[in-house]
């Protein structure tokens, strides 16, 4: 019986975990979701292509200045000249220096930061559900346990 509860303490332990597993501080594993956006400068957009003919590439690395909370910061990013630029019909390869747009930070770490915009990960459907089943899982052998114990 007490192996049969220790099973169903680690599963709800797991279930109630990946539910929450968003809203968890950093210190215990979670990954807090806080992106912010930061308008951000174009310094440089640095395009080179690798390889040559039909499979060759073209990179662009850009380089941007932003400033949080009275900081000034760099960052940079690298991509194909293809990838969209979300929302709107822009791509990597079309920046120029001297223009802006939104980068999203985390507050946390200002010091890096990225084109997109970070997706919560406790509001998945998938996340959601398996936690419900794990949760479930877990009283049932629990009172499996304890109906076992009776009987």
């Amino acid at each position: 019986m007490a192996r049969r509860l220790i099973v169903a303490a680690l599963l709800a332990l797991a279930g109630l975990r990946l539910l929450a597993f968003a809203e968890l501080p950093a210190w215990a594993m979670g990954r807090p979701f806080h992106s912010v956006p930061v308008r951000a400068t174009i310094v440089d957009n640095a395009i080179e292509q690798t390889g040559s003919g039909p499979t060759a590439l073209r990179l662009c690395t850009l380089h941007w200045q932003y400033v949080f909370e009275g900081r000034s910061y760099e960052a940079s990013y690298a991509a194909q000249d293809r990838v969209r630029l979300w929302p709107g019909p822009r791509q990597v390869g079309d920046l120029r220096a001297g223009e802006t747009m939104d980068v999203w930070i985390d507050p946390t770490r200002p010091g890096s930061a990225a084109l997109h915009e970070d997706r919560p990960l406790g509001n998945d459907l998938g996340m959601i559900l398996l936690g419900i089943a794990l949760v479930i899982a877990a009283a049932a052998v629990s009172l499996s346990a304890l109906a076992r114990r009776r009987g």
